[in-house]
């Protein structure tokens, strides 16, 4: 299932929610590149909004 991403227009944000993977070491490595990512502040092409990349992997 492709991620469906949340906009939050009053703090120029737009989440990305990346669903659980089929084993904790593919969880964790999926964590590791979200804060990753988070790191570079990109912004989503032709706006204002921040990517930020989350796992909703327990």
């Amino acid at each position: 299932m492709l991620p469906i991403p949340i906009p939050d227009y009053q703090n120029n944000i737009l989440t990305i929610n990346l669903d659980s993977l089929s084993t904790p070491r593919a969880n964790q490595a999926v964590k590791e590149l979200c804060a990753f990512l988070n790191q570079t502040e990109t912004c989503f092409s032709l706006t204002n909004l921040k990517l930020v990349y989350k796992t909703v992997a327990i």
